[in-house]
């Protein structure tokens, strides 16, 4: 079976050849990101609520991070491996 080709969503902020698309690459590049880190492959926000201040919220820390294991082997089941860059740390 043939795998037909897929258009990401983030192809729409990344792959724009206009200045939209220059200020999106240049956001990313100058967090740190490769250009191999998010060229041609999917843009995964995982965000939560946690806080020390609101205790029943504070199991979202830990569930984030389950997410983030989770894409993590899913994507290195791929091709190539993630480059996670955490923006709380």
């Amino acid at each position: 079976m043939m795998k037909s080709h897929v258009t990401l969503r983030s192809s729409k902020w990344l792959d724009d050849a206009e200045l939209s698309g220059f200020v999106h690459r240049t956001a990313f590049r100058s967090s740190g990101f490769s250009r191999e880190s998010f060229e041609g492959r999917p843009v995964i926000g995982i965000c939560n609520s946690a806080s020390e201040l609101v205790s029943c919220n504070l199991g979202f820390k830990d569930l984030a991070e389950s997410v983030k294991r989770g894409c993590s082997k899913r994507a290195a089941s791929r091709s190539s491996s993630p480059r996670w860059r955490s923006v709380s740390s």
